[in-house]
C-alpha cells in the first residue's frame, strides 16, 4: 500500500523523517510530499505557488530516505495532500502497487 507523508514543519523536518521511516518499516510504499518551507498554522489552507498554471514544486533527497519519491512543495499541507489523492504525486496513495 502506497501512504504520502506530509506534515506542516517543512519537508525536512525531524518528525516527517521519523513519519516516513516507520512507515517504511511497516512496509509501506512511501511518498513524501511536504511543504517547502515551516508552514505551521497553514495546515488547513488550499493554496499553493503556480507558475504557467503548474503546481511549483521540486523533487529532492531526504538524509538516510534512498529511494523514496520526495518532493518540496510550494503549498500548504492541505493543498499537498488533495494534489496527492488527484495523482500529482504517482499514484494515489491509498492504492496498492501490489497485484
Amino acid at each position: 500500500m502506497r501512504a504520502l507523508v506530509t506534515n506542516d514543519d517543512g519537508v525536512a523536518s525531524p518528525g516527517l523523517l521519523a513519519l516516513t521511516r516507520a512507515a517504511l518499516a511497516e512496509g509501506l510504499e512511501v511518498v513524501v510530499a511536504g511543504p517547502a518551507r515551516e508552514s505551521s498554522g497553514a495546515s488547513a489552507a488550499l493554496t499553493a505557488t503556480e507558475s504557467d498554471g503548474r503546481l511549483l514544486l521540486e523533487s529532492i533527497e531526504l538524509d538516510g530516505l534512498d529511494g523514496v519519491a520526495s518532493d518540496a512543495v510550494r503549498a500548504a499541507p492541505a493543498f499537498i495532500v488533495r494534489a496527492g489523492v488527484t495523482g500529482v504525486f504517482g499514484p494515489n496513495p491509498t492504492s496498492s502497487s501490489r497485484a
